[in-house]
């Protein structure tokens, strides 16, 4: 074989380990980068696009647990969302079951509240719930998630913060015996004109147990005070009917802006057992 045949040989050779090389490497790369994603998760980390406010975050069982709200935890329907991550590889994972279970210690006496249990929501890769704040001070809000579904090892992680004072919850002891939490879930703003409203309503079996109360009847009658025993109502209003889990939703039409009373007159199966007002300012 002559030394130029013998070249271009070697010169074949050398490329082919080369790409030998190459595809091995890049074989290993893929594997890392696709194979090791698990079904229970995703590798996409969207804490940075989250849109809500961020209360806190902590670390339990090796998950990194976040919280978000809408605003400041006040008295009345607050909505969470929680967002769940692999402490090491921060992955976030998509497929736990998340539980809420908010607590207030007054020290002579512990209770709970009502709350609605968070449902993965798939769009925004977040735990949703929501949690009726009865009482303004110091709350313990725990979340507790279970690490595999096939499980029932439940881990949780403690947060704390302060619910601010409003008026958006009334507490009544109705005639039928029973203790209920009527709340009013307040919209951005009230508007002149036709606007969508929302209550839910919930009874204290114990201190520690607040279900939804889904059996009741609503008669809504706004009122604005002009004063010196003047005022005047508003037509077309929609009585607060129930949809789910103690919601009722209903439509009310305010004529002009200024202080509005919405009284309520609630009924269950025989007569009317409570009546109450909320006063809410349009815009």
């Amino acid at each position: 074989m002559s030394n130029y045949s013998f070249h271009i040989l070697y010169g074949i050779q050398e490329r082919y380990v080369y790409m030998k090389k190459v595809i091995i490497i890049t074989g290993i790369l893929l594997f890392f980068l696709f194979g090791g994603c698990s079904d229970n998760g995703t590798d996409s980390n969207t804490e940075e696009t989250i849109e809500y406010t961020k209360l806190d975050e902590g670390y339990s069982a090796g998950v990194k647990v976040v919280l978000y709200a809408e605003q400041e935890p006040f008295v009345g329907y607050n909505k969470f969302y929680v967002a769940l991550y692999d402490s090491v590889s921060n992955r976030q994972l998509t497929d736990f079951n998340v539980s809420f279970a908010p607590l207030m210690d007054m020290g002579t006496m512990v209770h709970a509240c009502p709350y609605e249990d968070p449902v993965y929501n798939s769009q925004n890769k977040l735990y949703a719930g929501a949690c009726t704040f009865i009482m303004a001070g110091m709350w313990t809000f725990n979340v507790q998630f279970d690490k595999s579904l096939e499980s029932s090892a439940l881990y949780s992680y403690s947060f704390e913060f302060n619910v601010q004072a409003a008026s958006m919850v009334k507490n009544i002891d109705a005639k039928d015996g029973s203790k209920y939490f009527i709340t009013l879930m307040q919209p951005e703003k009230w508007q002149v004109g036709m606007n969508d409203i929302e209550f839910c309503i919930n009874t204290r079996q114990t201190m520690m147990n607040f279900p939804a109360v889904e059996t009741l009847n609503i008669e809504m009658d706004p009122w604005m005070d002009m004063g010196g025993g003047t005022g005047h109502g508003s037509p077309n209003n929609e009585n607060p009917s129930h949809q789910q889990n103690g919601h009722y939703s209903g439509k009310i039409n305010f004529t002009m802006s200024g202080g509005w009373d919405i009284n309520l007159a609630v009924s269950n199966a025989d007569s009317v057992i409570m009546e109450t007002t909320f006063n809410v300012t349009v815009d």
